[in-house]
């Protein structure tokens, strides 16, 4: 007999990365921490261009920071398991 058995779990990525002083993430720093989906990394590496921070401040003046980025999505899969 064979019947479906629903899997559930997450993909993601992890970057870290530079905010300059106007709070917009410096590309050229950022480094993956970690990924378990070659997809996932891609599309994480291209949202952070577009994600705004509110600039770290030090002596009431803004200062780069350095900031993470975790982009996580659950997934569902069916697996085939067959019995005697």
């Amino acid at each position: 007999m064979t019947h479906f058995v629903a899997t559930s779990g997450s993909v993601s990525a992890e970057f870290e990365f530079v905010v300059d002083s106007l709070g917009v993430p410096d590309m050229n720093t950022a480094r993956l921490i970690k990924s378990n989906d070659d997809q996932v990394m891609r599309m994480a590496k291209n949202a952070i261009p577009q994600l705004r921070y509110e600039p770290a401040m030090k002596n009431g003046h803004a200062v780069p920071q350095i900031s993470r980025y975790k982009m996580e999505i659950a997934t569902e899969q069916e697996q085939v398991v067959r019995t005697p």
